[in-house]
């Protein structure tokens, strides 16, 4: 069979084995590179620590958004506003629930993202706490998003309102 399949090892962070190279006996082939693996667009590792993921998000974001701010002094406040939504939430918000239980030294990654949008549609310094300017916004803070993502697709499930394949 002479096809695109692809094979992803999880194992224990504290494992010392060696993934990058890695017989197949009952193959009899020689697998190379396993790590990351990509499946529609959102790369996995064999730790599911999503490092190699959020790494890839968070550059693709930033050059998003640095196109909006060059943009911004020609279009209206809630153009912008609609652009971040489109453009960089989408792409924060895909997959997210994959997200969930991951450290927070990549939860932070994520929400220096959304903290950046923040900053650029309200033209806010680089100093300024976006906290407060986060809740006038109505904007869930990244972990709030995530857990809110998976609470409602619960809620769909368990009230029949979820889509048949998550039935």
């Amino acid at each position: 069979m002479q096809g695109k399949q692809k094979l992803l090892c999880l194992v224990n962070p504290n494992c010392s084995l060696n993934l990058r190279y890695m017989e197949l006996s009952s193959l009899n082939q020689l697998v190379y590179d396993l790590c990351p693996l990509q499946s529609l667009g959102f790369l996995l590792d064999t730790q599911l620590s999503m490092g190699s993921q959020i790494k890839k998000l968070k550059k693709n974001c930033f050059r998003t958004m640095r196109k909006i701010a060059a943009m911004k002094r020609y279009l209206s406040k809630n153009q912008v506003e609609t652009l971040i939504h489109a453009l960089v939430f989408s792409s924060l918000d895909y997959c997210n629930s994959l997200y969930y239980g991951i450290s927070s030294c990549n939860m932070k990654q994520l929400q220096m993202i959304q903290n950046r949008a923040c900053r650029i549609l309200l033209g806010l310094k680089k100093s300024e706490s976006v906290h407060d300017h986060l809740q006038e916004l109505h904007w869930l803070k990244v972990q709030e998003r995530i857990e809110f993502k998976i609470i409602l697709l619960t809620f769909k499930c368990l009230n029949g309102l979820a889509p048949s394949y998550l039935s």
